[in-house]
């Protein structure tokens, strides 16, 4: 039988370029397998609050519900394509260039090339992403987190420092949070594998280097926003836990509030009440009822209410809505519009309303906190389900790649592995791991446990248990030292 040892590096490459290619026919034409729809909605959802965005002044940049990084990559963009026609396109060239990226720095970092291959293939091959290259942030910001990884193995990889690869790692992972302000999470991660590497494996990275490289712009970046608009945070646009907060008032004594925070959710239930059929009912169970299917461990109405806290805080704090006072579409305005986008970018600063938003939001989550600890610890098994029964033809392509690998595959009798259970892989996909729990509590305890964000943020998840599987499973096992 014909076995396949791997001496040169170079076939993986041949390989998933050829994957890339036959994919890319397969998405854009002539065959369009997937049947996806690639348009891109420039004036519709999110779409004018991202091109619309204001450069005028910092505060304007700085105040806003939106970060900048995907404004700004967009003007740039624009220049070379200004009806965003190629914007699918272009995105998956993008991607599959981050993935090819990201094989050579983990294959130059000493990663095992199985291992580091079934990583890349299957993060190509995860066709639930597909559909996001017509979208706006989501494709983007996992494009910017594999190179600012990709950046910071090749570092590793490099005996003497290299400012201009120090500073690209810098700005990449500044720019990744600042396309998609969830994805802060991920700049743990450099600090985390190599605090646990040197710890393990013996090796000297600079974890303090690190730290600074991840940590020092975020701080400037949150003095700034202080000292200019008011508002420490990242970004001033907490409608989530306010949503949360509106769903948890039926748990919550509304007299042990503060008294500001007492009249906005006296607002908010009597809005609530006027809003469509079944959102307009006070209790999740009796909403749940009306909702078909399984929720994963989301709760009913919560982008509606979502966007009632927001329309209501900025009512409050700027005296205006989306239609003429007296309207009656302002109680469910994003039903009468096909966006809110155009009137949350001429609300303009978003400070004011997120700190009344964030004040209730607090104040009733300190209500509730046992509740919300318990929902925190049931979320990773609301996110198996949901990939167990949604992506079962992903995981069955995953497992006959794996079947064949078994069969072909045959160690390189030069390739020297450790003995020990504890290597670089292991510790990369343990890293990961804390990066999925980090991600399920913000998740679900800042969010809803939003399933198409939950799909973005942990990408990673699926084809490092893959590629950590895989390994273990063929080439691992035949060099661990039972007695280590």
């Amino acid at each position: 039988m014909t076995t396949l040892v791997i001496k040169n590096f170079r076939f993986y490459f041949y390989a998933l370029i050829f994957f890339q290619i036959s994919i890319f026919f397969l998405i854009f034409g002539p065959y369009e397998l997937f049947n996806l729809d690639l348009n891109v909605y420039k004036d519709s959802g999110d779409g004018p609050s991202y091109l619309n965005f204001s450069f005028k002044s910092a505060q304007s940049i700085l105040g806003d519900h939106r970060t900048f990084g995907l404004p700004l990559f967009l003007k740039v963009y624009q220049f070379f394509d200004k009806d965003l026609l190629h914007w699918p396109k272009f995105n998956y060239l993008f991607y599959i260039f981050s993935i090819n990226f990201f094989l050579y720095s983990l294959l130059r970092a000493g990663f095992n090339s199985l291992f580091s291959f079934i990583g890349c293939f299957s993060l190509l091959i995860s066709y639930n992403f597909y559909v996001y290259f017509s979208y706006w942030t989501e494709i983007l910001s996992i494009i910017l987190c594999i190179l600012s990884l990709s950046f910071f193995f090749l570092i590793l990889s490099e005996h003497k420092n290299n400012l201009f690869k120090y500073i690209l790692f810098t700005f990449l992972i500044f720019f990744m949070y600042q396309v998609r302000p969830s994805f802060i999470v991920f700049i743990i991660f450099p600090i985390l594998y190599s605090i646990i590497s040197n710890q393990f494996l013996n090796t000297k990275y600079n974890s303090i280097s690190f730290l600074s490289m991840c940590f020092v712009p975020l701080i400037i970046f949150l003095i700034l926003r202080l000292l200019l608009v008011g508002n420490f945070g990242l970004v001033s646009f907490n409608g989530g836990p306010a949503s949360n907060a509106i769903i948890l008032l039926e748990r919550t004594d509304i007299k042990n509030l503060k008294y500001e925070n007492q009249l906005f959710a006296k607002k908010i239930i009597e809005k609530r009440k006027k809003i469509p059929f079944p959102c307009n009912l006070e209790k999740e169970s009796e909403r749940a009822i009306y909702i078909s299917g399984d929720l994963y461990g989301q709760k009913t109405c919560w982008n509606e209410y979502f966007m009632l806290a927001w329309m209501e805080a900025i009512l409050e704090h700027k005296g205006i809505t989306p239609f003429p006072k007296d309207d009656p579409r302002n109680i469910d305005a994003w039903n009468h519009t096909k966006t809110l986008g155009v009137f949350f970018s001429q609300a303009g600063n978003n400070v004011g309303p997120d700190k009344i938003l964030l004040n209730f939001a607090m104040d009733v989550y300190s209500e509730n906190k046992l509740y919300i600890f318990k929902r925190i610890l049931k979320s990773p098994y609301h996110f198996l389900r949901f990939y167990r029964d949604f992506y079962t033809n992903q995981f069955l392509l995953f497992y006959l790649v794996i079947f064949l690998f078994i069969i072909f595959y045959k160690n390189d009798p030069k390739i020297k592995l450790t003995k020990t259970i504890i290597d670089k892989e292991l510790i990369m996909t343990f890293t990961g791991f804390i990066i999925w729990i980090l991600n399920m509590t913000l998740f679900y305890g800042h969010q809803n446990g939003e399933l198409r964000a939950l799909q973005v943020q942990n990408f990673f998840l699926v084809p490092l248990f893959f590629s950590y599987f895989t390994y273990l499973l063929i080439v691992k096992k035949n060099y661990i030292n039972p007695g280590n």
